[in-house]
């Protein structure tokens, strides 16, 4: 399988809400990018459009990363949900000194791709990596109902030199144009929350994933998920032998007009966050979340690992 990273550089602020529409994150989960994808695939060709985009997902012909957080030529990875020691030399530091950096370890959700190694050998400069991750601020907005009612919107305002980008796997050049397309229709509905009032606009590049190719063939060690994901039943005993991994519960309601005459919510579904880490590889699945409506709701929860050995 090859590779290729698209920035992502966004012209509008980023709404992503964790659970009030006032909150505002920035990242967006790979289950996100994926249902906006299927949203466009419905706008271009229907139903028959989403089936193929599933099926290249599950026949292995593509995978996606969550999108992840990027800073000039910086790109950032999850924190890998595994114990690190750190080294006797690192210990024998002044206690102030210390003692900040283990706060900063700790509070640390990403680091840089090229500084993995000093992560995992206890040595990373934890301070130093949170300032160097500057992405933008947060934007709270204020918008009025048809009713009249104010109520406001946290999003997330990244910097010129700041962004988001999708790591993606594929088989083939024709997956990868399918995955292109989608991708760039994307650009002007936009992606996250209230997109009808401009958020989420981005334009996108592509790069090459050289710096990331060692790490996706590893297949011993620790594995790292890119993305959320889950595993199949049959597969599950399995993937949770030696796991370390965090949950996330996901849900949300149907943005298909077709599927019900009124709002109606996916079904909840639980999978591992981003930055867990296996010992045995498996290969999840796009699975139904629907409930009751005209057509199938998908939940993207296929795995991308990267090999991280502590």
């Amino acid at each position: 399988m090859d590779y290729a990273v698209y920035k992502l550089r966004f012209s509008e602020p980023l709404h992503a809400g964790i659970k009030e529409l006032s909150d505002g994150s920035s990242s967006l989960s790979s289950d996100t990018v994926f249902s906006a994808m299927c949203h466009e695939a419905l706008k271009i060709g229907g139903s028959e459009r989403i089936e193929r985009l599933v099926g290249l997902v599950r026949s292995g012909k593509l995978v996606i990363s969550s999108a992840l957080p990027f800073v000039d030529n910086d790109l950032y990875i999850p924190k890998p949900i595994i114990r690190i020691e750190r080294p006797e030399r690192h210990k024998k530091k002044r206690f102030d000194d210390d003692y900040g950096n283990k706060k900063a370890f700790k509070k640390l959700k990403y680091i840089p791709l090229d500084l993995i190694e000093d992560y995992l050998a206890g040595t990373l400069d934890a301070v130093a990596a949170q300032e160097d991750l500057a992405l933008g601020d947060q934007d709270t907005r204020t918008r009025v109902s048809v009713g009249g009612d104010p109520y406001c919107v946290g999003a997330f305002a990244f910097r010129k030199n700041a962004g988001l980008y999708i790591l993606a796997g594929y088989a083939d050049h024709a997956s990868l144009n399918r995955f292109e397309e989608l991708l760039g229709a994307l650009q002007y509905s936009g992606l996250g929350g209230k997109r009808s009032s401009g958020f989420g606009r981005f334009e996108f590049e592509r790069g090459k994933a050289d710096t990331f190719k060692p790490y996706l063939e590893k297949r011993k060690g620790h594995l790292m998920t890119l993305s959320v994901c889950m595993a199949k039943d049959e597969e599950l005993e399995a993937a949770l032998s030696g796991a370390t991994y965090v949950l996330s519960r996901r849900g949300g309601f149907v943005l298909s007009e077709k599927y019900a005459p009124q709002n109606v919510k996916k079904r909840e579904f639980y999978s591992f966050a981003a930055g867990s880490c296996f010992e045995r590889p498996f290969a999840g699945d796009v699975f139904d979340v629907s409930q009751g409506g005209s057509h199938p709701v998908w939940r993207y929860a296929v795995p991308m690992f990267m090999g991280v050995s502590a």
